[in-house]
């Protein structure tokens, strides 16, 4: 039985790391498109530090993969493939 339970612990732990989203480097992203790549709202929120809707903001893509919250926006608009997600502002 403990067998099988540290084999549990081991999958569900492998599973959630396999399960990070995804970005290309130095692209801005909308919470809402990072969201189809794999991210979770939760991580999105923690990012931007509970500050606003995650899909209704954006997001810049670091070189490690990570992002960085830039800030919300009244609409977000997806980019063609390959380039940057567009803001307009919450002012």
């Amino acid at each position: 039985m403990r067998a099988t339970l540290s084999f549990l612990a081991l999958f569900t732990g492998l599973s959630a790391a396999l399960a990070v989203g995804t970005c290309t480097e130095s692209l801005n992203y909308c919470g809402s498109t990072l969201l189809t790549l794999g991210w979770t709202q939760k991580e999105l929120l923690d990012i931007a530090d509970g500050d606003v809707s995650p899909e209704k903001a954006i997001f810049y893509c670091e070189m490690s993969g990570s992002v960085e919250y830039l800030g919300p926006c009244t609409s977000c608009q997806r980019g063609e493939e390959g380039k940057s997600d567009a803001c307009d502002e919450d002012q």
